[in-house]
């Protein structure tokens, strides 16, 4: 067992010995007995019957877990794997090359010289853990995900190869004073769809998957009403959009998607003095950027660092954009985060975008002509309104080309008193017409 030391290792072992009858087993890990508790379990397991082994081993050397599995002694030969080590945790966001292989050393670069170096044996377990990035996705945190992938992936080919294998995503435990997921090494609570589930309820899974012959499987409990939320707001990973009943969709025909947020927001800062907006479009990006990294308070924003420091990367920009998008009604670049690098920042040009009291700006107009084109596209009217419509279309263009010393404007009065012939006419000639 690799990581046998650890949280989840030491958690997995004592299952083994009390549940399954295992006695002897070789647990390895980075740092051997000298690991925190390696000694006090060694002890425990021994007085559940168990001859215990603990040898300091690099699992993602080769040669190292080679020598290592070659030291097996033929009496007791290995029946089984358990590789229980977590990715490396290299920070949130867009880690650099060497950081990405720090991470997936551990886990991959192990799970797959497991794999080389057993398959030749007659095992009847080989299990890996996962955590939820693997399945949904993490924001910011791709490497762990990767990684997970990899190990239900493995689990699934060992098994297309008539080898055992099964890879068991390890939600959040109800244990206290847990710091830190055993499997992905982020903090409890990012998967906020998923609910703590007690340890013995995971191991009783573990069980069933191993009973009914490995593969993938979800040991956690799902937070229905986060599930829900996420499903509102757009925003739930595709893999569990088949978990919530939709609701449906209202018609787009005279309906503004944003209309709801960007109202309540506009209501809000209506009647504030310049400061209290300030702060009050601050406090929204960073409740949005917590909200997309997963935090459970925005005070872990801190407004003047970047964006990129925060965790973010390019999904995750994106997906603050949208919620911003949603909550004020501006139509924003894809690129607000590179353009606007930190909290502060984009408070400030959100606010200036909203034109709060002043002038519309470009952004609003962009926005406003969104909601129009909309609308357009939704209605079917018969020939006299989309005569009259295409009239006003064109009396708008005309003055907003007279205002930049374009063309000349046509009389909107004349098209309110026109007759029908009179509009059709006009409309053949705008269009040159036979």
């Amino acid at each position: 067992m690799t990581g046998g030391t650890g949280t989840l290792g030491a958690l997995v072992a004592r299952h083994l010995v009390n549940e399954h009858g295992v006695r002897h087993l070789l647990l390895a890990g980075r740092n051997g007995a000298d690991a925190t508790g390696a000694k006090e379990l060694a002890v425990e397991l021994t007085g559940l019957g168990a001859e215990v082994s603990i040898q300091a081993c690099d699992a993602a050397d080769r040669a190292a877990l080679a020598a290592l599995l070659a030291s097996v002694p033929e009496e007791h030969p290995l029946t089984g794997v358990v590789h229980a080590v977590g990715a490396q945790d290299e920070g949130r966001g867009s880690p650099a090359p060497e950081q990405v292989d720090r991470a997936l050393r551990p886990k991959v670069d192990a799970a797959w010289h497991l794999h080389e170096l057993t398959r030749h044996l007659d095992l009847s377990v080989f299990v890996t853990f996962s955590s939820s990035a693997g399945l949904a996705g993490d924001a910011g945190n791709g490497v762990h995900a990767a990684a997970d992938a990899f190990v239900d992936a493995l689990a699934d080919h060992r098994r297309s190869h008539g080898l055992p294998g099964a890879s068991l995503v390890w939600g959040p435990r109800s244990e206290a004073g847990a710091a830190a997921d055993p499997v992905s090494g982020a903090e409890p609570g990012r998967a906020v769809w998923l609910a703590p589930m007690p340890p013995a309820e995971g191991l009783a899974l573990l069980d069933t998957v191993l009973r009914t012959g490995g593969g993938v499987a979800v040991s956690a409990r799902l937070n229905a009403p986060a599930l829900r939320t996420l499903a509102d707001a757009g925003i739930l990973p595709a893999v569990l959009r088949g978990l919530v009943p939709d609701r449906g969709r209202p018609s787009a025909q005279g309906v503004d998607p944003t209309a709801g947020s960007e109202g309540a927001l506009l209501r809000r800062l209506a009647d504030r003095s310049e400061r209290e907006r300030e702060r009050a479009v601050l406090e929204l990006v960073c409740a949005e950027a917590a909200s997309v990294l997963g935090h459970g308070t925005a005070e872990t924003v801190t407004v003047e660092r970047a964006f990129t420091e925060l965790g973010f990367d390019s999904l995750t920009a994106l997906e603050l954009r949208n919620r911003l998008s949603t909550a004020t009604g501006l139509r924003l670049p894809v690129t607000l985060l590179f353009e606007q690098p930190t909290p502060a920042a984009l408070a400030r040009y959100l606010l200036e975008e909203l034109a709060l009291g002043g002038a519309p700006t470009s952004a609003t107009a962009l926005s406003d002509l969104d909601r129009l084109e909309s609308t357009l596209l939704s209605v079917e009217p018969d020939s006299t309104a989309r005569a009259r419509i295409t009239m006003r279309l064109q009396t708008l263009l005309s003055k907003w080309n007279e205002g930049h010393g374009d063309t000349e404007a046509v009389d909107d009065g004349d098209l309110r008193s026109a007759s029908d012939d009179e509009l059709f006419d006009l409309l053949d000639d705008e269009l040159g017409a036979p």
